[in-house]
């Protein structure tokens, strides 16, 4: 078996501030001089999209700390070696995500560097994971208006639609309390509401944004949410946050940001286009 060298942690997930503990095992397989064993702890946020022919890349580190397992230069006969550490990471990091346009990762380094022969290297990477607590955000009713006139012969009058929430502010797998009005103006019939939620990053780089829609859960249609030309109809229904859409928070990272957001459409029938309506969103954990 050839030497080699590997990393473990104590544990699979890390909360900002913590102290990451593991060991580094390294095998020799011959009698060797090692002048140092050195781990280097790396955290940073990357972005990286095309816009026709410009590249557009940014970069923020968040640590880069080297640390030495030995004291000094030492020979090393054949076997398995334990070299354990420990890192307190900083306070206030972003989650780890991956997306195509970006991402936030952390890892851990070590180099074997051997007298007259190949070094061992090795990385890991390890996940953090902060999010917002919704003790702290606003629990105020929020309100979303959107009105469009469908295309008409005559002096018809537009289609309004209001979405109320108790709150902006939801965890994962929570029901959200939904009230949907639509103020049908027009000669037009709503044929129904449907909702969905859809969670994205926005990408900041040189002055440029670049959004994506990274999640979305399945498509909600409003039952008996059919409304008749000039009337009114008032719909009450319930929508589940999904329970895997990430939740994470990205304090103190300038190049990525996360959104959610409610989006509800009211839909007509050719020739007309949908009524489309946007809620912005918040996600966290009474845990956190």
């Amino acid at each position: 078996m050839a030497g080699h060298c590997e990393i473990e942690f104590d544990k699979e997930i890390y909360h900002p501030g913590e102290v990451l503990n593991g060991n580094v095992y390294v095998t020799f397989t011959s009698e060797c001089t090692v002048r140092d064993i050195k781990l280097t702890f790396i955290g940073r946020a990357k972005v990286f999209w095309k816009e026709g022919k410009t590249c557009v890349y940014r970069r923020e580190p968040y640590f880069d700390v080297e640390s030495s397992l030995l004291t000094g230069e030492m020979k090393i006969e054949p076997g398995r070696y334990a070299y354990s550490f420990a890192f307190e990471l900083p306070d206030s990091l972003p989650s780890t995500m991956d997306a195509t346009q970006g991402s936030v990762k952390y890892k851990v380094r070590v180099d074997v560097d051997r007298e007259w022969t190949w070094d061992y290297n090795c990385e890991k990477a390890f996940t953090v994971f902060t999010c917002n607590s919704l003790s702290s955000m606003s629990a105020a009713p929020v309100e979303c208006v959107s009105e469009k006139t469908p295309i008409s012969l005559g002096s018809e009058g537009p289609i309004e639609l209001t979405l109320c929430l108790p709150k902006a502010c939801y965890a994962p797998d929570q029901a959200i309390p939904c009230t949907a009005t639509v103020k049908n103006d027009s000669g037009a019939t709503v044929n129904e509401l449907r909702f969905r939620m859809v969670q994205g990053f926005s990408f900041h780089a040189d002055g440029r944004v670049h959004e994506n829609v990274q999640g979305s859960s399945d498509e909600l249609t409003v039952k008996d949410s059919a409304v008749a030309p000039h009337t009114v109809k008032k719909c009450n229904f319930e929508f589940r946050v999904p329970a895997d859409m990430f939740f994470g928070a990205l304090p103190n990272c300038n190049c990525i940001k996360a959104f959610w957001t409610l989006k509800g459409e009211a839909c007509l029938s050719f020739p007309h286009t949908n009524l489309h309506i946007e809620m912005p969103l918040h996600l966290g954990s009474d845990g956190a």
